[in-house]
């Protein structure tokens, strides 16, 4: 179903979630939907309609909060159903969130208090309730990417009264500012790790298809690049080799892509002695396989006409 403002994700790439969100009428929506690495279908509703929310988790163990307008409630979700969680301390929206937490250790920051005021909030999960945690140096609102876990976590781009390239690191109790994007973005889309992060879409303005690596120190533009400008949308991706964005644009079109890194390693090969010839020989004809070969003619002096076979 298109939700072409703010619908929440997580999960896997290959195991997503998308729920709530804007489909263009003005009205968040309850809607879920479950994506399997080919294609959506529907999930449980949520029990609260919202746009802008944050989520940490899997397809079957997620937990959603916040949203417009500075909602402070929460719920989770098991594969099938939602009930309610815990409500965070500070209601806001446009937050942002680390896309490899766990539902029972899930940590979200920044976002704004409707109208519009930034925020540099933290807050954790431990499964039970939610407390505050280090603030960020900056404070960013208009969906700011992130990724990582709960003692390892990374906040990139937002607004703060600009655009912004800004990243910083969470280490579980303090923020420290890292290195920048190269594209100033909000509302863009993220998944990966602290140290293997993904960055893409999002408006600089315009919308955007440029993507990002991080290696844990800097952010490399990558050749990769969407297929479809997209901003606003679906976050999904717990590596930093995969990432979903699903970001349907106007109401009742949906877009989706996969992003995948593969890298090939090459072992060294070693060569092992074998059988010995029984007659030394150089410029031979051979023929076969290493287990099932034929070796014949060839010269020394003089001139040979034998074959010898290689079991």
């Amino acid at each position: 179903e298109g939700r072409s403002v703010q619908n929440m994700g997580t999960g896997p790439s290959t195991a997503a979630l998308a729920s709530g969100g804007n489909p263009g009428s003005g009205s968040a929506v309850t809607t879920t939907e479950e994506f399997n690495g080919t294609g959506w279908s529907l999930g449980g509703a949520m029990n609260i309609a919202r746009v802008g929310g944050a989520s940490c988790g899997t397809q079957t163990a997620a937990i959603i909060t916040g949203g417009e307008p500075n909602l402070t409630t929460a719920e989770s979700y098991n594969g099938s159903a939602w009930t309610s969680a815990p409500a965070i301390n500070t209601g806001r929206w446009r937050i942002s969130s680390a896309a490899a937490a766990p539902s029972t250790a899930a940590i979200i920051f920044a976002g704004e208090l409707n109208p519009g005021t930034n925020q540099a909030l933290t807050e954790e999960f431990n499964g039970t309730s939610w407390s505050e945690a280090g603030d960020l140096n900056t404070a960013r609102g208009d969906g700011p990417g992130g990724a990582g876990s709960q003692t390892a976590a990374i906040c990139f781009g937002g607004d703060s009264g600009s655009l912004s390239a800004l990243a910083e690191e969470f280490n579980g109790t303090s923020w420290t500012e890292v290195g920048a994007l190269n594209t100033a973005r909000d509302y863009l889309g993220s998944s990966g790790l602290q140290t293997s992060a993904i960055a893409f879409g999002g408006n600089t303005p315009p919308t955007t298809t440029a993507t990002e690596t991080y290696d844990g120190s800097s952010w490399t533009t990558s050749a990769a690049v969407l297929g479809t400008a997209q901003s606003e949308g679906t976050r999904a991706g717990t590596t930093g080799d995969t990432g979903l964005s699903a970001t349907p644009g106007p109401a009742g079109a949906g877009a989706a892509e996969v992003f995948n890194k593969s890298v090939n390693v090459t072992t060294a090969a070693a060569w092992a002695a074998g059988g010995t010839m029984g007659t030394a020989r150089y410029t031979m004809g051979s023929a076969g396989t290493s287990t099932a070969a034929l070796g014949f003619g060839g010269r020394n002096s003089p001139i040979y006409n034998l074959t010898e076979e290689y079991n």
